[in-house]
């Protein structure tokens, strides 16, 4: 349901948000965290950077830091910044396909539609600062 993309942005999210105030880590240090490929993250960290999600900092303690508290950051907002707006999930009887409406003659869609709201809720009530690492 969640990309590794999407994996890679929460885990550097949850270390940054269990930082000290005022700390902040360079992005070679959160690729090495989070295990992802230093090239691919550093994108992701200007993807995330863009959205207000994450501030960049120059100079001597600079890196990457949360953009704001993050109590203020729900995971639907980092999902939605990287993947677009969360969806219906795909059929399960048929990948090339999205999960109609209620109504459909599908046996499984009452089950799978309270899966699909569940996982949304989660991500819309659920912030950075819920996820955070502690050091």
């Amino acid at each position: 349901m969640i990309s590794l993309t999407s994996k890679y942005a929460l885990r550097t999210l949850a270390h940054l948000a269990g930082l000290e105030p005022g700390r902040s880590l360079l992005a070679r240090e959160l690729a090495q965290l989070v295990d992802a490929p230093p090239q691919y993250l550093a994108k992701l960290l200007v993807t995330l950077s863009k959205a207000g999600i994450l501030s960049a900092v120059r100079g001597s303690g600079g890196g990457y830091r949360l953009g704001k508290p993050g109590s203020e950051v729900p995971l639907a907002r980092v999902v939605e910044v990287l993947e677009g707006p969360l969806h219906a999930p795909a059929c399960l009887l048929d990948d090339s396909k999205q999960c109609e409406a209620p109504g459909e003659s599908c046996e499984v869609l009452p089950s799978w539609c309270k899966v699909q709201e569940t996982y949304v809720n989660f991500l819309k009530n659920t912030t950075v600062a819920d996820i955070a690492v502690s050091k």
